[in-house]
């Protein structure tokens, strides 16, 4: 009963709280205007901390929003932070794990790896490591986001929700995740980590961090291994991932860093109706990179020139066939921010993108036996892109900020395409903030639409965010961010399906409350209408049977919440209680024929986690996934995938300083 009424108790609970949260601002208001909201500051109290280096966890500040740090009360995106110290605390393994627990966010397992829904849309934001985009041509969706991206090497994690085009380009489509990795001088020392789970999982890591004088280095090696992902595991051979990642700054100018992965990840398949025979195979998605970056203060500007390189492979092996494809890429950016003393931060960007994508090749087989080999299945293409941005931060009066900004993209095999963006940043006073937001961004279609259809155009997204929100630092915080997308010509999207034309809202209410000084307690609720959209079963695509098959279903829930309690125990110890509740999804009818949705679910994990318990340097946890063993299923390519059942896993780390 709880769970057919938690979607109506959610829905109802946000709107009260809208209604809480604008008498309290209006109040704010008039609190800020007693203290003197319209004092004047120096260059320095507008800047504030845009131009520190980031050291440390500092969960107060992000760089994604605007391209240098800045409060997030000011940023002008709805963002989240989440921190190196929650990440262990937490037991999370993978980025999925990370995403999932953050509003707007749904994670779902088909049946060879995660999907990540971002405000109703699939697999549509853009993943930075080190101003890298993990993203290229060939598709969007191949990003890191399971055992494939070790979290060893990542300081913290900054998500911007909402379209980030006019910053970062094509495919910051819905959102930006910016991975922030680690400093040799958040280490000092090296730090041996061992996690073991289920299935013979193991999650090994070692990582390094010195500075010396004006040198700082960071280096992480991680191996991944386990008999099969729970959902997809074959029984017969581990899946195997390993990652070898190195960071060096040489003083306050420049900066090297690469990372070089290889996995493989084992899956089953049922077929489909032209191919009614299930089948095995492993999928190998190495993803690598180096970048280089330079930064040097001229005068009242600051100039930052990066190059980049990197390689991404697709290569999919069964009995039957064998599938692969490769991409390159490289890059260069160069941006120079001035501050004057009016007030006033101006940006401008120029990038050039570079890439080639191999023709995906088929090679079709019976057992022992060769049927055809290398068939051009989509054939590739070599792309080119270049861009020119303008930001402007400007503070007409204290406490607000105006962020104003349109970026030009020319691709190569499509037209030019502009994206604005505004933002009003308000800092009403006694811990109240407003944000008014407008973006748009837009996306270039992946390789196997474009071979479809050469004059097929990029996907395009508007979005217009609010956000209000009250902090009292370690007692009390909550943020609501009601936001509209207009969607066109959304062409890469799982399982075949279509939109071209649909409208997203929702509305996004996160709550902390610290009753005790050792004890939080938070939630965070999504809301979402994602409009519904044409499905089609993955065989018809591009076939007459499209217009006779085909159904509009929505495929996130209306309502998500995490909500739960955090506490130190003791001095070393402490614990964590967190429960996901998600709610009813639709189903396509050729998945599951006799049903059209999945009933709605709630799961829960448990954390313990000890530092410096019995030995200096020694950290330990004790972390138990879905601790009530619920059953439940999520949505395959072709079929229904079992949830996780109950995990038990053990991590052990100590740092040799």
């Amino acid at each position: 009963m709880f769970l057919r009424r938690s979607d109506t108790l959610i829905r109802a609970a946000c709107v009260d709280a809208v209604i809480i949260l604008l008498g309290m601002a209006l109040i704010g208001v008039g609190l800020g205007t007693a203290n003197g909201g319209s004092r004047t500051e120096g260059i320095d109290d507008l800047i504030g901390e845009t131009k520190v280096m980031f050291i440390g966890e500092h969960l107060h500040m992000v760089s994604a929003a605007s391209g240098f740090l800045e409060p997030t009360e000011k940023a002008p995106a709805a963002v989240t932070v989440i921190g190196r110290k929650e990440i262990e605390q937490s037991g999370l393994k993978t980025l999925a794990e990370v995403l999932e627990r953050v509003p707007g966010f749904f994670v779902e397992q088909d049946e060879r790896k995660n999907r990540i829904y971002l405000r109703g849309i699939p697999d549509s934001f853009l993943v930075i490591m080190d101003g890298v985009p993990l993203a290229n041509d060939t598709s969007a969706k191949n990003y890191p986001r399971g055992y494939d991206l070790s979290l060893a090497t990542i300081e913290k994690i900054e998500i911007v929700r909402g379209p980030g085009s006019a910053l970062w380009g094509a495919n910051a489509f819905s959102g930006v995740i910016n991975l922030v990795t680690r400093n040799g001088a958040n280490l000092n020392g090296t730090e041996v980590s061992v996690m073991a789970g289920p299935q013979a999982t193991w999650l090994n890591s070692v990582t390094s961090g010195y500075k010396e004088k004006n040198v700082d280095l960071f280096i992480s090696g991680s191996y991944n291994s386990t008999e099969g992902f729970p959902q997809t595991a074959t029984g017969n051979s581990d899946d195997v991932f390993r990652e070898f990642y190195m960071k060096m700054k040489l003083g306050d100018h420049l900066e090297m860093s690469g990372r070089f992965s290889s996995v493989e990840n084992h899956f089953n398949d049922r077929g489909i109706i032209f191919f009614p025979i299930a089948y095995s195979g492993v999928r190998q998605t190495p993803f690598s990179f180096f970048q280089t970056q330079y930064t040097n203060d001229l005068g009242p500007a600051q100039l930052t020139v990066r190059g980049f390189a990197e390689y991404f492979e697709n290569r999919e092996q069964t009995d039957y066939y064998l599938l692969h494809q490769d991409n390159s890429q490289y890059g260069t950016d160069a941006r120079l921010d001035i501050t004057s003393l009016d007030r006033n931060i101006a940006s401008l960007g120029l990038t050039y993108k570079h890439n080639r994508g191999s023709d995906t090749t088929f090679d079709l087989s019976l057992p022992n036996f060769p049927v055809f080999r290398g068939v051009s299945l989509y054939p590739g293409f070599d792309s080119d892109l270049f861009s020119i941005y303008m930001q402007d931060k400007y503070q007409p009066v204290k406490d607000i900020e105006l962020t104003g900004g349109v970026r030009f993209d020319k691709h190569s095999k499509f037209d030019g395409v502009f994206n604005p963006r505004l933002g009003l940043s308000w800092q009403i006073g006694a811990g109240f903030h407003f944000k008014a937001l407008y973006g748009r961004s837009f996306r270039t279609p992946a390789l196997t639409v474009y071979s479809y259809d050469t004059n097929v155009t990029p996907e395009r997204l508007e979005s217009f965010d609010l956000e209000l929100g009250y902090t009292k630092t370690d007692v009390f915080s909550i943020r609501i961010n009601p936001f509209y997308y207009d969607v066109e010509q959304l062409h890469e999207t799982p399982d075949s399906l279509v939109r071209e034309n649909v409208s997203v809202k929702g509305t996004e209410l996160s709550l902390n409350y610290w009753p005790w000084k050792k004890v939080e307690l938070f939630t965070n609720i999504s809301l979402l209408d994602d409009g519904g959209l044409k499905a089609h079963p993955p065989w018809s695509t591009g076939t007459p049977l499209d217009y006779y098959i085909e159904e509009n279903v929505n495929l996130v829930p209306g309502g998500l919440a995490n909500f739960g309690v955090k506490a130190r125990l003791t001095s070393p110890l402490n614990g964590e209680l967190r429960w996901l509740y998600v709610g009813r999804r639709d189903i396509p009818s050729y998945i599951v024929s006799n049903d059209h949705d999945l009933a709605p679910y709630l799961k829960g994990d448990l954390a313990i986690t000890s530092e410096s318990l019995g030995m200096k340097n020694l950290k330990t946890g004790i972390y138990l996934n879905n601790i009530l063993n619920t059953s439940y299923e999520t949505r395959g390519y072709r079929s229904l995938v079992p949830g996780r059942d109950r995990e038990l896993y053990i991590k052990v780390s100590y740092l040799f300083d």
